[in-house]
């Protein structure tokens, strides 16, 4: 008799045994999987605090209490390099610089009393629409605080005062002034002389003529000049006088050269490119210039009188000059390139407009003195004068900037540049 064999039955034991190995199984996978997961989360949020959070939130400055954090540097670097946020790290200095400048003029505002309120900022970032951020609001409370501030320093200021009526002329040399002297002496104007000679644009575009004059401006409208208001209030009505500056900067200077070697070459294209080299004294006056052409022509060494009267002289190199096509000035050029001139020969004095030079002297007048009302364009300047002397008196030891700022100004400029600031 065949018999279908029988399915054999599991006792309840044997299937809680089965049934519980079967969920250490699941249970080990499932951990597994856990484990591997919240150790890759814990990987990546430590790369993310490590790399984004932890960056983003160390303290870049200092200034007098407030913290200013990198989110907040990188916000401003934004604003500052602007649409050249390619060159982001030629900006990183001036954006700390105007951290620094802002947060000094709010606490310096405050102390004075001179507030803004938060919905005039708010006003200007919509009406700007500007991304509102603190340091966009801090931009903006800035530029509202000045006005108020000029109103402020504005008020102080006496709107009348002694003004003198003064001429002046930026020239060359004591000897050009003196030379100018004689020509006035024999009936020529000021005027016509400055607009024709004087090496300072404001005074030859005016032709000397610089007006009433309260004290106090006489160095905003020459742009820091030892023509000062003691020179001035000291002056004698209608006598010329004379002063030396010896830093403001002039349009012209004279050569002398002397070329040693000169060499021409002529490329496949048929470019041709010239080399040269050439020893050269530098000189802003022509005076100075002419007593060293004469004790050239004396027999004077080159190097010994370069040394002793040019701008261009080195320690390492003495007088001597490479020169190749393109280096110079067209009036230099000219000279120092030309296959035609003999070697060692020493050039004449050459004039030269395209270059800058040091040194001058100031011959100016006072023609009258008059009490008056100060000018609106006077009292703006003296206004803003005020202001600058009050933020240049900030006590910049209250500002603390990071140890590694050099290391921070590196990774704001890789933020901005990249266009992925992560902000946490």
């Amino acid at each position: 008799m065949n018999k279908t064999p029988n399915t054999k039955k599991m006792t309840y034991a044997v299937r809680e045994s089965k049934r519980k190995n079967f969920n250490d199984i699941i249970k080990f996978a499932v951990y597994s999987v856990i484990a591997i997961v919240v150790g890759l989360v814990g990987v990546g949020i430590k790369h993310w605090y490590q790399e984004d959070y932890k960056p983003m939130h160390e303290i870049v400055v200092n200034v007098n209490g407030t913290k200013f954090d990198m989110t907040y540097y990188i916000d401003m670097l934004t604003y500052v390099s602007g649409s050249y946020a390619q060159y982001a790290e030629y900006f990183t200095s001036y954006a700390l610089q105007y951290i620094e400048y802002y947060e000094l003029i709010k606490q310096g505002a405050e102390e004075l009393g001179i507030t803004v309120a938060n919905k005039e900022i708010t006003a200007v970032i919509k009406e700007k629409k500007f991304d509102n951020t603190p340091a966009a609001r801090d931009m903006v409370r800035a530029s509202l605080l000045v006005p108020k501030l000029e109103e402020y320093f504005g008020a102080k200021i006496e709107k009348s005062g002694e003004h003198n009526y003064v001429w002046a002329m930026f020239l060359e040399s004591q000897s050009q002034v003196d030379a100018v002297k004689n020509r006035i002496a024999s009936g020529e104007l000021f005027k016509d002389i400055a607009a024709e000679l004087s090496l300072d644009a404001v005074t030859k575009e005016a032709g000397g003529d610089l007006g009433w004059l309260p004290a106090g401006v006489i160095d905003d409208i020459l742009s820091n000049t030892v023509l000062s208001d003691e020179l001035i209030a000291n002056a004698v009505l209608g006598e010329l006088n004379s002063v030396i500056d010896e830093t403001k900067t002039k349009n012209v200077g004279y050569w002398i050269l002397k070329v040693t070697e000169s060499e021409t070459i002529t490329d496949g294209e048929g470019n041709v490119t010239t080399n040269a080299n050439v020893n050269a004294i530098f000189n802003g006056s022509l005076a100075e210039m002419e007593e060293v052409m004469a004790l050239l022509e004396a027999g004077g060494d080159f190097d010994t009188l370069a040394e002793q009267y040019s701008e261009k002289w080195s320690e390492e190199t003495g007088s001597a000059l490479a020169v190749t096509t393109g280096d110079y000035s067209d009036a230099f050029q000219a000279y120092a390139l030309n296959p035609e001139v003999e070697i060692n020969a020493i050039s004449e004095i050459i004039k030269d407009t395209d270059v800058s030079t040091t040194g001058g002297y100031w011959l100016y007048q006072v023609t009258a003195t008059e009490n008056m009302d100060i000018s609106d364009e006077h009292m703006e300047i003296l206004t803003g004068d005020a202001l600058d002397a009050w933020i240049g008196a900030f006590d910049y030891e209250t500002v603390v900037v990071s140890e590694n700022i050099e290391e921070m100004k590196g990774f704001a400029a890789a933020k901005v540049k990249s266009k992925n600031i992560s902000i946490s």
